[in-house]
């Protein structure tokens, strides 16, 4: 999947968290190529906590699946700034720093983004960086 970040959507406190019900939708319309232009019709400001690490996440997700790892570097610096508890978020952003070759950073993000704050399959990853 493009976009999976392997957990269960968390519920906001209206419901359900519509931005990873909107991904879902169009992951499953084939329209994933409209995902970054419909994130963009949200203020992050104005969402609630899950759905605002959702958005965060999922906007450096986009650049990151399309190769353009210098934005995703930067929209995942900014999620960690927007949602510092974030371990998708953190984890993430180790991955890009393990992309620059920035091991000492990646280790740093790595070790703050341990499970259970991370799944299980993102720790094992986490190894295998190491």
């Amino acid at each position: 999947m493009f976009w999976k970040r392997k957990r269960k959507p968390e519920a906001t406190k209206s419901g359900e968290n519509r931005i990873d019900a909107l991904a879902n939708r169009l992951q499953q319309e084939g329209k994933l190529d409209q995902l970054e232009s419909q994130l963009d019709k949200f203020d992050p400001r104005s969402l609630e906590e899950a759905e605002r690490e959702s958005w965060y996440h999922l906007r450096g997700i986009v650049p990151f699946q399309q190769g353009n790892r210098q934005l995703a570097f930067k929209r995942f610096q900014e999620g960690v700034r927007q949602c510092p508890d974030s371990g998708f978020m953190i984890f993430s952003l180790g991955q890009e720093h393990e992309f620059r070759g920035e091991t000492g950073q990646m280790f740093e993000c790595f070790d703050k983004a341990l499970f259970p704050k991370v799944p299980a399959q993102y720790a094992l990853a986490e190894a295998r960086y190491a």
